[in-house]
């Protein structure tokens, strides 16, 4: 099937594939056992391909609502155009490296990591990647908002606005990934460990 969507030109569906492949050929070579094994790391390859660009108008569409109604609960008057929040001072736009992929693709990768590394049950991980994707994507909605905010009390010369808002988004979501290993660690036993006999 790989080799047909090559061949077709279906690039999507090639490279959704290429880890199966992968996993196909190792678990060929080295027996169904040692396949077993691999699949969490050859599904982490999945967090590495080009296929989360999909996601980019959603994220985005999401950003502006959710920096609509916290605009509205701060008072901050704004009109919204499409991917663009108009403020009093000026206009700034949701493109799309404010989307919040980055975030959500990090997020989601720290989640199945720890899940596997702590060998926990199914439900827990799937817990942990919603709580662990759910984080990340509340951290760009308040990166962005946060910015906006900035720009609106300081007449649109605040240093986040003028110069670097991409290095102050990693070091905020730094922050929300103390708080995911805090919430990781309150999630209750009964979702933890599958012991081994």
């Amino acid at each position: 099937v790989w080799a047909v969507a090559w061949n077709a030109g279906l690039q999507v569906m090639h490279v959704l594939l290429w880890p199966a492949v992968v996993w196909a050929a190792a678990a060929g070579v080295l027996g169904l056992r040692a396949g077993r094994v691999l699949v969490p790391g050859v599904a982490f390859i999945y967090f590495a391909l080009p296929i989360w660009d999909a996601l980019v108008p959603g994220l985005q569409a999401a950003t502006v609502l959710a920096n609509n109604l916290l605009a509205a609960l701060i008072g901050v008057p704004v009109l919204i155009d499409g991917n663009y929040i108009h403020i009093p001072e000026g206009t700034f736009e949701i493109a799309g490296g404010c989307s919040g992929l980055n975030y959500l693709i990090v997020g989601l990768a720290i989640a199945a990591l720890l899940g596997e590394v702590n060998r926990d049950r199914p439900v827990r991980r799937l817990l942990l990647i919603a709580i662990g994707g759910g984080l990340a994507i509340a951290s760009n909605w308040l990166r962005v908002f946060i910015i906006i905010f900035a720009g609106h009390v300081t007449d649109m010369d605040h240093y986040l606005v003028r110069v670097d808002h991409y290095n102050f988004g990693w070091v905020l979501y730094a922050f929300v990934l103390i708080l995911f290993f805090y919430i990781a660690r309150k999630l209750p036993e009964s979702l933890a460990t599958i012991t081994t006999d």
